[in-house]
């Protein structure tokens, strides 16, 4: 199925909210990077992970964050053997802390 950030997503979730997202390569643009940020809560639930692959340098990683924040979302750096140089982040809703490394 075809979706484009901002749009409805009755469509989506006609079979029910999603209990995991896998994002990578999505963070280009700072204005879409908000559009998908604003659609994450529409999508999923409150026990629902969400992990998102950022560190490469992408024009949107600050303000997705920033926009996850301001909605309630707690952010985890998840590093692969101790390494973060290309990190995914695993959000979680509704915390009342946020960090990012």
């Amino acid at each position: 199925m075809e979706y484009t950030w901002g749009k409805s997503t009755t469509e989506l979730i006609k079979d029910g909210l999603f209990d995991l997202i896998v994002a990578a390569e999505v963070l280009y643009s700072p204005t879409d990077s908000v559009l998908l940020a604003q659609c994450i809560p529409k999508l999923t639930k409150p026990d629902s992970r969400i992990f998102v692959s950022m560190g490469r340098n992408r024009g949107g990683e600050e303000v997705f964050v920033k926009t996850l924040a301001d909605q309630g979302y707690h952010c985890n750096e998840v590093c692969k053997k101790g390494r973060c140089k290309s990190k995914f982040i695993l959000l979680n809703q509704p915390l009342h802390s946020f960090n990012v490394s």
